[in-house]
């Protein structure tokens, strides 16, 4: 009776007086579900969840995410779509090689041509590179069917650029210019390349990470201009010729037209049998200019000298050519005039008689050297007269 009152203060509430006699009770606190949650946390992870529910849905996404990144498509087993993959990146490659080859020709031509090299390859240099930011300006206005344009892009660069050579020698021998066909090549070819790296760049760039896509693209590219540099004045022009080489790059990229037909052909639909039908037409005119390309340059060459060539042949160092007309005979290095057999005895007596007269003793024997072994006929004559 003494100890009743002495717990409930007066005035206080009677619901307070379990609650605080509960606080000595730890039975009642585990029928609450909380502590559950709580009690696995740890197991799981070092630091508690701030909101749990979210920690079983976390492990099953990431196994969904690597189907679709493209980093993962890169990664996978070699098959139909990487070869393509690998096939567009190659074209990249063959474009820069390309391109700059029919650079080359053209500039090589026009100096040939028209002489003044260092003023003919700044030209073609200024108007091949402006046409090609010109072609990349242009990109942005091709919406739809990106690899069908790609495909007969390459087939028109493979044309234009393989017939060059060919349309600038023959415009100098029968038109009597060949300025309006030389920068109007030249800025068609530039124009078109130009369009070719921004257009296969929106080709891929769904399906390779902005990252590697410029890098690779941009790799292949400088690499292919370094195999150009490389190849054309050290195997392409001593082997092949201007003209052919020109004719065998046309042929190059209208392979790469006929292979990207042949790996897309499902993505291409119906349109990839005109593509095919195309690319091999364009392939049976450079494969029969390819054939015929020293027969062409010959008779374009008889016109631009106005006279019949007896011998041309193509060293390391020069071009050498003989020809003739009526009863004289002409030495040409490299297009230009060595001497005539109708006055060459001026240029080699002078060399000779001075010397001849100067010995005390009849002339038995004479070395010749040099040029003049060409023609030795007018200085062995004279050489002859001294000694009798």
């Amino acid at each position: 009776m003494s100890q009743a009152p002495s717990e409930l203060e007066p005035g206080g509430d009677p619901s307070a007086a379990p609650a605080s006699g509960l606080e000595s009770k730890p039975t009642d606190v585990p029928e609450s579900p909380t502590p559950e949650p709580s009690a696995e946390a740890p197991s799981d992870s070092p630091t508690p969840e701030p909101e749990p529910v979210s920690a079983p849905v976390t492990p099953s996404s990431p196994p969904a995410a690597p189907a679709t990144t493209p980093k993962a498509a890169l990664e996978a087993p070699i098959g139909p779509r990487r070869v393509g993959h690998l096939a567009l990146f190659l074209s990249a490659f063959m474009v820069a090689t390309a391109g700059l080859i029919y650079e080359l020709v053209a500039a090589a031509m026009a100096s040939y041509l028209l002489g003044d090299s260092i003023t003919q390859f700044s030209l073609v240099i200024g108007c091949y590179l402006s046409a090609m930011g010109v072609g990349s300006y242009l990109s942005k206005f091709l919406k739809n069917d990106l690899l069908t344009t790609f495909i007969r892009v390459e087939i028109a660069v493979g044309l234009l650029g393989g017939f060059s050579a060919l349309a600038l020698v023959l415009s100098y021998a029968y038109l009597g210019g060949v300025r309006i066909v030389l920068y109007s090549t030249v800025a068609g070819i530039g124009t078109l390349v130009g369009l070719e790296i921004p257009v296969l760049m929106r080709i891929l760039q769904d399906e390779v990470s902005f990252g590697d896509l410029v890098a690779r693209v941009l790799a292949f590219d400088y690499l292919g201009a370094l195999a150009a540099s490389l190849a054309f004045p050290l195997l392409l022009v001593p082997t092949l010729g201007l003209p052919r080489t020109a004719l065998v790059f046309g042929l190059l990229n209208v392979a790469v037209g006929l292979i990207l037909c042949r790996l897309y052909r499902d993505r291409l639909g119906d349109g990839v049998r005109s593509l095919v039908g195309v690319a091999l037409g364009s392939a049976l005119l450079l494969g029969t200019a390819f054939v015929g390309a020293d027969k062409l340059s010959l008779a374009a060459e008889e016109q631009i000298f106005d006279t019949r060539i007896l011998y041309k042949k193509k060293t390391l160092y020069q071009t050498i050519m003989l020809t003739r007309s009526g009863h004289e005979t002409r030495l040409l290095l490299d297009g230009h005039l060595q001497f005539s057999s109708i006055d060459e005895r001026r240029y080699h007596e002078a060399l000779v008689h001075p010397a001849v007269a100067a010995l005390r003793t009849p002339l038995r024997k004479a070395l010749i050297l040099g040029g003049a072994t060409e023609w030795p006929s007018a200085s062995s004559c004279a050489t002859r007269a001294w000694s009798r």
